[in-house]
């Protein structure tokens, strides 16, 4: 029973580790929100509503995201020989 859940555990690892520059990026997009210079700017486009600036958000959005699906995704593709195998570090020095 243990081994089955930390393999899963491991999977779960591994792809959050491919998509984790997504998820910072979502993070970030949500942490936007609540920072009071984002809920400044999100006021600010629903007082002086313009569909010139609404079309440039929602494009710049949509191709934000975009981007981050389609990078993601790659990642996820992606054919790593081993990524449990570290690099020797050089030290340089006396230790």
């Amino acid at each position: 029973m243990i081994s089955i859940i930390w393999g899963r555990l491991k999977q779960l690892t591994r792809l959050l580790l491919l998509i984790r520059f997504s998820i910072l990026v979502a993070g970030i997009g949500i942490l936007a929100v609540y920072v009071d210079q984002g809920q400044e700017a999100l006021i600010v486009m629903g007082q002086n509503f313009l569909w010139v600036r609404f079309l440039a958000l929602f494009l710049a959005t949509t191709f934000t995201a975009g981007a981050v699906w389609y990078f993601g995704r790659i990642m996820y593709l992606f054919q790593f020989s081993d990524p449990t195998v570290s690099f020797p570090v050089k030290r340089t020095g006396s230790t």
